[in-house]
């Protein structure tokens, strides 16, 4: 049985390891991938992923539904977003208030939350309630593992 595909792409922030890591597990899954980031080099980690999966899995997966931007406004038709930074709570709110500026208010907001509170993280913000964590292991598109964090504000 073949899973349905979200019609809209799943936007990755970030210029981490990391964030390449869950851009080559979405576009292995299928997904259309907008991946926000200021450095076009995070493209060529993304590719030796997609590269190394096609080695191991005998397959034949492109990037061609995966791009790398610098305009968030090339991002507003996703409802699904993803932030992979540094540990850093305001970098992480500096993100998300420009992210809420171009995404439409049902978009879920999920963030890497390694050492902060969630909390912290929707404190301020204009919906809080969209905002949630996760984490997980590298490389994100060999693992099964995800970790959502959610409070009462959800």
């Amino acid at each position: 049985m073949e899973c349905s595909r979200l019609d809209f792409p799943i936007m990755v922030a970030g210029d981490s390891a990391q964030a390449c890591s869950l851009s080559a597990c979405l576009i292995i899954a299928g997904e259309t991938v907008i991946h926000y980031s200021s450095k076009k080099s995070v493209g060529n980690l993304v590719d030796e992923h997609i590269r190394y999966h096609n080695l191991i899995c005998k397959t034949a997966l492109s990037t061609t539904r995966y791009c790398i931007t610098e305009n968030l406004g090339e991002c507003s038709d996703s409802r699904l977003v993803f932030i992979v930074t540094e540990e850093n709570i305001e970098e992480k709110r500096i993100l998300i208030n420009k992210i809420d500026q171009v995404v439409s208010p049902a978009t879920l907001i999920c963030c890497n939350l390694e050492s902060a509170l969630l909390s912290d993280l929707q404190n301020n913000q204009l919906n809080q309630g969209r905002i949630i964590g996760v984490n997980w292991v590298e490389p994100v598109h060999t693992t099964c593992f995800m970790e959502i964090i959610t409070n009462s504000r959800h």
